[in-house]
């Protein structure tokens, strides 16, 4: 199959930020470099002593901004813009040294500390360059930092980093990037850190290089790359939305940005590498709590299959439907590939009754149809089938779970309609009954009389 995916002219670039100092940090150059060449907001989240404020502080530097660092806990409005002095029809600050009006680079430290009045008069800051509705045409990058809030279940009187907050959702969602601080480093590493780390001769001139070239490279590659980045924007946010992370739409125009910037520091091998590093570090919910690296990776995946040359069709088919018996259905008109991927989606997407149905009505069809599926699918179709197989049924024992009758009432009268052919779903709602799953039993139901209706129509077409 010829292959007609857009190209970018990259090259994996010796990493900038060592010439700084800046140890550990390889992986997460290409998005650093992206933020700055197209001077996008950035939040860096990590624990204490991982470098966020040097980081800054020595990129300021080596590109000459001039440069303010607050710590946003104990920020106060009045050392952002002076003391005000009321005057005839307008009001006047009393400068100081460290105010914001002559900023190029504001650093905003810890964050998620900041009292809550404060972030809504900051938000402009971030948002806009504005304060107090003055616009700052000098001020080009916004950074803050934060320590990793709580999780939603931690015990508050053992929490790492005590008033660390979850980042207001619209605060958070400003950030067009959300990077998290590598805080294990490999032996030699760790050891230059322990020793000390300057910068090299040269390396600001390096920075600054980058940045540029970085910049003259975005229209380019916006060009080159921009119908199938968008595509790409767009099934990765469904794919993402069953995971239960959710991108507003805000989010989505950002995250199209940072894959052309990715792509355009000619750090990253191909455009692959480029929207994984911009999906990475684009989530808004790290800010809010830990992220499901796994889920990212796997919308990834999905929406990579799906931008596949020679897949145009269906893929446009694929886009906005979310009916996991539809995308099967749509999908087998595909290869292998993407037919397995796409499984693996949908049967993401569905309460743990409804995966079992899910698997239960595919998996034979597949190993006589489609065995040349990724083993990984019927690996986790296979789970599924073995946990039902070794159910036993409780229409005779339900007067013993009087705690859970109703449930065990409700599946009693749904599987004495079912057809020998539907038996199939009877063995899932028991397993979930017998396991106290959380589940939908009509539901679980209906998903099975479809899949039985639709797989036999499924055929082979590849």
């Amino acid at each position: 199959m010829e292959d007609n995916t857009p190209r970018i002219d990259a090259e994996v670039r010796p990493a900038t930020l060592r010439g700084l100092g800046i140890i550990g940090w390889d992986e997460r150059e290409p998005a650093i470099l992206a933020a700055l060449a197209t001077e996008a907001t950035l939040l860096l989240v990590g624990a204490h002593g991982t470098a966020k404020t040097l980081l800054l502080e020595r990129i300021a530097e080596a590109l000459g901004l001039s440069f303010r660092h607050y710590n946003a806990s104990i920020l106060n409005f009045e050392d952002l813009l002076g003391f005000p002095v009321p005057g005839e029809g307008d009001v006047r600050y009393l400068r100081g040294p460290d105010d914001v009006w002559e900023a190029e680079a504001v650093f905003l430290d810890e964050i998620s500390r900041c009292r809550p009045d404060m972030q809504n008069r900051l938000f402009p800051l971030i948002h806009e360059r504005r304060v107090q509705g003055r616009a700052l045409p000098r001020l080009r990058h916004r950074w803050a930092a934060m320590n990793p809030p709580p999780a939603a279940d931690a015990d508050p009187d053992e929490a790492l980093y005590l008033g660390s907050e979850p980042l207001d959702a619209a605060l958070a969602d400003r950030f067009a990037w959300v990077v998290d601080v590598p805080e294990r480093l490999g032996p030699e590493d760790r050891l230059r850190v322990i020793a000390g780390t300057t910068p090299i001769a040269g390396a600001g001139a390096a920075l600054a290089a980058a940045v540029e070239e970085t910049r003259r490279r975005l229209a380019s590659t916006r060009e080159a790359v921009a119908p199938t980045v968008a595509e790409y924007v767009a099934t990765v946010t469904d794919a993402l939305s069953e995971a239960g992370i959710a991108l507003s739409l805000r989010r989505q125009r950002m995250l199209f940005d940072n894959i052309v910037a990715v792509a355009a520091t000619a750090r990253v091998p191909d455009l692959d590498a480029a929207a994984w590093t911009a999906l990475r570090w684009s989530v808004p919910d790290r800010a809010r709590g830990a992220v499901d690296e796994g889920a990212l990776l796997r919308a990834h995946a999905a929406a990579q299959v799906l931008l596949d040359a020679g897949a145009d069709d269906l893929r446009r088919r694929l886009l906005g439907v979310r009916d996991p018996v539809e995308r099967v259905r749509i999908a087998a008109e595909g290869d292998d590939t993407l037919l397995g991927t796409v499984i693996l989606d949908a049967r993401a997407s569905l309460d743990p009754v409804s995966r079992v149905v899910f698997s239960l009505a595919l998996f034979g069809w597949l190993a006589r149809e489609r065995s040349g599926v990724a083993g990984v699918v019927f690996e986790t179709l296979g789970e599924d089938v073995a946990r039902a197989e070794r159910v036993e049924r409780h229409d005779e024992l339900v007067a013993s779970w009087s705690g859970r009758f109703k449930l065990a009432d409700r599946i009693g009268r749904l599987t004495a309609d079912l057809d020998e052919e539907e038996a199939f779903i009877a063995d899932a709602l028991w397993l979930g009954f017998r396991e106290e799953l959380e589940f939908d039993p009509e539901a679980a139901v209906d998903l099975g009389r479809r899949l039985r209706r639709v797989v036999p129509r499924l055929g082979g077409g590849r």
